[in-house]
């Protein structure tokens, strides 16, 4: 509808929306806490590569899994 259609003016309701208030008490430490969540992730998945191939090599080369797949 909103492709389609004329633009139309903003409702009653829309306009009268309160403003948008970003001064909350507890934004910071929240935004602080979602920063460090994301930087720990992404550090976590471009580091995650190299152990996972460490691991595979050290099970791969366990007498174990040699004798189960010969």
């Amino acid at each position: 509808m909103m492709v389609v259609k004329e633009p139309q003016e903003a409702s009653d309701v829309v306009k009268a929306y309160p403003p948008i208030n970003w001064s909350l008490p507890g934004l910071p430490p929240l935004r602080a806490a979602l920063v460090g969540c994301v930087i720990v992730t992404a550090i976590g998945g471009i580091l995650s590569s190299p152990l996972f191939t460490w691991a595979s090599d050290a099970v791969a080369g366990t007498p174990i899994l040699q004798a189960a797949l010969s």
